[in-house]
């Protein structure tokens, strides 16, 4: 069990801060602390809420509710069946080693039956996956993204071409389509000798990769056909990329060629190796779902985790998302981090244990993979990109020149903390401040600040608490908690003079 750290006596005085202020409004109700938030198999539940109709410039204490219907119906639109059907079928191809190309037969896609094992090789699946995705929906907007790789040894012995699969899902609106979130997965397979050697140039031998990753991908897939069935304020992009298994090659390029033309890309959820609930150790966790998050424990990809895990609790309490502050698993990577080191907020969705004497190798069949939980995953992400893609633009807590806009209010002793709207505001029916003591790994405490463009809590100390802002419509979706953060102080470059 991980325990959360913090010191007993800045948590005490916090406490009674917290109580000073609460006491000081005179329209709050307040609900139990959330559960201890380093249990395992227990979802992160959302932080205790204080609501106030004190906030300075409040116009509306009207609250919204706690869960949209919307997003509920989505969950459990989810097929388990077609999510089995995918992960079969991936495994089916032989091998999706990233070289594979000409192992495809022309005429591959009109194959059926057991005729369509005849289609072999990364090319058959990546047409496979794309129109499983044009089938999804009329809505979707199907298309390659293709990129030509110079040889880089070992991984990459020879010039490559690789094709990204990518599916688009428009926002509704001019203003929402300026932003993103993006789901992932990888569509490459790869396997390894007994002695665990993986000859990067040969695609001779199976490499069914049904955990790894056709769990993802088949998880995307499901994702693709139940979210594209209505509207959203933002874009949703479906990304199945390619040499992962080369060192996220796919994701790699992708990320850099958003970045590099502005793309507004505001979370990624990535999917990797999500189908299994028995580890190689034989513990079996079909109720946990690990979250992998880059610091430091304010960035963008932790509170992308923390939303996720809030979430995850309230649409799906069979399933416990497991928040690791870790940007991955030791010695592994996934392709979150190539958008993490672009600089978007990206998480990895993984299962709880993993069995490492099937990756990588002919043994990642779909004999070893659960259906259920796939199913399971599939309506954590679902609950997670569509309360975020229907929900407000996050505030802006910055002024022009970067710095927070939060300081100690006129007393010097409060916490007068300042935002603007992120953008479209059509449907918004306020903001939820959120507060916690700087060693606590979640939000503790949240005020509802109605319309308000500023808030002040009386006697809360800002150096030894965290806050942030999160916006939020009519029906209760929540944009990601804007955090204020103190920038770094640049180090200075004093000149020394020679003594006399």
């Amino acid at each position: 069990m991980r325990q959360p750290h913090c010191a007993p006596a800045l948590l005490t005085a916090l406490i009674v801060s917290f109580a000073a202020t609460e006491a000081a409004f005179s329209d709050t109700t307040t609900t139990s602390p959330p559960s201890d938030p380093g249990r395992r198999n227990e979802n992160h539940a959302a932080p205790a809420r204080v609501f106030s109709a004190t906030a300075a410039g409040s116009a509306s204490s009207v609250l919204p509710p706690d869960s949209s219907a919307a997003v509920a119906a989505l969950v459990t639109a989810v097929s388990e069946a077609e999510i089995s059907a995918s992960m079969k079928r991936l495994g089916e191809f032989f091998t999706r080693h990233t070289y594979s190309e000409k192992l495809d037969p022309a005429d591959s896609m009109g194959l059926e039956g057991e005729d369509r094992k005849a289609a072999k090789g990364i090319g058959a699946a990546r047409r496979w996956v794309a129109q499983k995705l044009r089938s999804a929906s009329p809505r979707l907007v199907v298309s390659f993204d293709t990129h030509r790789v110079a040889p880089r040894p070992p991984r990459l012995p020879e010039e490559l071409t690789l094709h990204n699969v990518i599916a688009v899902l428009p926002g509704a609106t001019p203003e929402g389509r300026k932003r993103s979130f993006l789901i992932s997965a990888h569509y490459d397979s790869v396997s390894a000798d007994a002695d665990g050697t993986i000859h990067w140039d040969r695609f001779d031998r199976p490499a069914p990769g049904v955990n790894d990753d056709g769990s993802g991908t088949a998880v995307l897939l499901e994702a693709a056909r139940v979210l594209s069935s209505r509207d959203y304020d933002a874009n949703l992009i479906f990304a199945v990329f390619t040499g992962e298994e080369q060192g996220l090659v796919g994701s790699a390029l992708y990320a850099r060629k958003a970045r590099e033309s502005g793309m507004r890309i505001d979370g990624v959820l990535n999917n990797d190796i999500v189908g299994g609930e028995i580890g190689g150790d034989g513990r079996v966790d079909n109720r946990t779902l690990r979250v992998f998050s880059e610091g430091p424990e304010d960035s963008p990809s932790r509170e992308l985790a923390r939303l996720a895990g809030e979430l995850a609790g309230k649409y799906l309490p069979s399933l416990a998302l497991d928040l690791v502050f870790r940007h991955d698993r030791f010695g592994r990577g996934g392709d979150h981090i190539s958008f993490n080191q672009v600089g978007y907020a990206g998480i990895r969705f993984t299962v709880s244990n993993e069995d490492y004497s099937r990756q990588h190798t002919v043994r990642d069949t779909f004999d070893a993979v659960s259906p259920a939980y796939a199913a399971r995953v599939a309506r954590a992400n679902i609950a997670v990109l569509a309360d975020l893609a229907l929900a407000p633009s996050a505030p802006v807590v910055t002024d022009d020149r970067g710095n927070p806009t939060i300081d100690r209010g006129e007393s010097g002793y409060d916490a007068r903390l300042r935002w603007k709207s992120g953008g479209e505001t059509g449907d918004l029916a306020g903001y939820l401040v959120l507060a916690r003591e700087t060693t606590a790994p979640f939000w503790q405490r949240t005020y509802w600040a109605g319309k308000a463009d500023q808030f002040v809590l009386p006697g809360v100390p800002i150096d030894r608490t965290t806050f942030g802002v999160r916006a939020v419509d009519r029906e209760g979706h929540m944009s990601l908690a804007s955090v204020y953060i103190y920038p770094a102080r640049p180090r200075p470059d004093y000149t020394e003079l020679p003594l006399n």
